[in-house]
């Protein structure tokens, strides 16, 4: 009898502990298809390819694995517990600062929440947005046969960048989520007088080329967005 209560008690209290014990995690794997630019055909810079972003993953605000841009085995199958992760897609210029003598480059950022499944495979392509955005200018063949020594000025949050012909500068986005582009054109006319047109446009976003233009009939400058690279 006495054997008998050992033997039930001992049983009631290995399953007490088991209760205790966390299961196993399931596993499940996680395949990046393609990583892509929102935008193939980006004006006036290289195109941009899979091997240009880098990707890192969190869990719990914590990264537990990452991948350069040039590391191509984050396209292999990764294995990871299942879960939500969040994925982080960039270009690995993404927190370069430019001077005033700089043009820059298109920035590329995209964040991508993913779940893996126990004993599933998920698969993944991520479309990457520009974050910043660009400025060009452009003059028609009339205006350069009446114009000569022009300089074309950009100014986004206090930095200021004179683009040349077939030029583009890019510039950060501002906290607020929208930028104030003022812009400059200088040249001197047939008569070799100088003059300044200058404007400032607000409201802009990322994700677009801004080209200005100066029209001979009006005096003036116009801007119209380019590219969209959303």
């Amino acid at each position: 009898m006495k054997r008998y209560i050992i033997y039930v008690v001992s049983i009631l209290v290995l399953s007490a502990c088991r209760s205790d014990i966390p299961a196993d995690n399931g596993i499940g794997t996680l395949c990046i298809s393609n990583l892509l630019p929102a935008s193939i055909d980006v004006v006036q810079t290289k195109s941009t390819s899979n091997t240009d972003f880098a990707l890192e993953i969190w869990k719990d605000d914590q990264m537990i694995k990452s991948y350069a841009a040039n590391d191509d085995t984050k396209f292999k199958k990764i294995i990871l517990d299942e879960g939500t992760y969040l994925l982080k897609v960039f270009s690995e210029n993404i927190n370069e600062t430019w001077n005033d003598v700089q043009l820059g480059n298109p920035k590329y950022y995209k964040e991508e929440e993913v779940t893996i499944v126990n004993e599933h495979t998920t698969y993944v392509t991520i479309k990457v947005p520009v974050v910043n955005l660009g400025v060009c200018y452009l003059l028609s063949d009339e205006v350069k046969s009446l114009l000569s020594n022009y300089a074309f000025t950009a100014i986004v949050s206090g930095r200021s960048v004179t683009i040349g012909e077939n030029e583009t500068a890019w510039f950060d986005m501002p906290v607020s989520g929208t930028a104030d582009l003022s812009v400059s054109f200088t040249a001197q006319n047939s008569d070799s007088e100088w003059f300044t047109q200058a404007n400032v446009y607000s409201d802009l976003s990322a994700g677009h080329l801004y080209q200005v233009t100066y029209s001979w009939q009006t005096r003036s400058l116009t801007i119209q967005t380019k590219e969209s690279m959303e």
